[in-house]
């Protein structure tokens, strides 16, 4: 006996139904992974300003005042302000892109635009304003990241 071995070829229409799972399963694995970074920065910013937030109130407690800026703008941070780098850990943020020293030791988010402070601040009037506009780096979109509730 003489056996034929059957070779079975896929059909058009297999190949496109294997195709467009993989292409569905692909663009929700993009999706997802947006998301996910974005929610990733917006956490690394959350914690940048808790940290600079931690950092004044320790430099007020040992000077009597807050880091003062009349209006809101670009935190810089010169490296002979001894005084209140003390209260940061400089070296790591400054590896961790943090501070920008390219831009005059300005600390930056995780997108890299800069944090905006205030002191005395016009929301938290007892303390300070830090401000991040987000990843729509726009002020007032929707995504802005601040020390003080809109």
């Amino acid at each position: 006996m003489i056996y034929k071995t059957l070779k079975r070829k896929f059909t058009l229409i297999e190949m496109l139904a294997v195709i467009s799972i993989i292409a569905i399963l692909l663009a929700l694995s993009v999706g997802v992974y947006s998301l996910v970074m974005t929610k990733m920065s917006n956490t690394r910013t959350q914690a940048l300003l808790k940290k600079v937030e931690m950092a004044m109130c320790a430099y007020k407690n040992e000077t009597g005042y807050y880091f003062q800026q009349g209006s809101l703008g670009p935190l810089t941070i010169n490296s002979s302000d001894t005084d209140f780098i003390q209260f940061l850990n400089w070296t790591s943020m400054k590896n961790k892109g943090e501070i920008n020293e390219n831009n005059g030791y300005r600390l930056t988010d995780a997108w890299g635009k800069v944090i905006l402070y205030q002191a005395p601040g016009s929301n938290n009037t007892t303390m300070f304003d830090l401000q991040s506009f987000g990843k729509d780096r726009v002020s007032g979109g929707g995504d802005d990241i601040t020390n003080y509730s809109n």
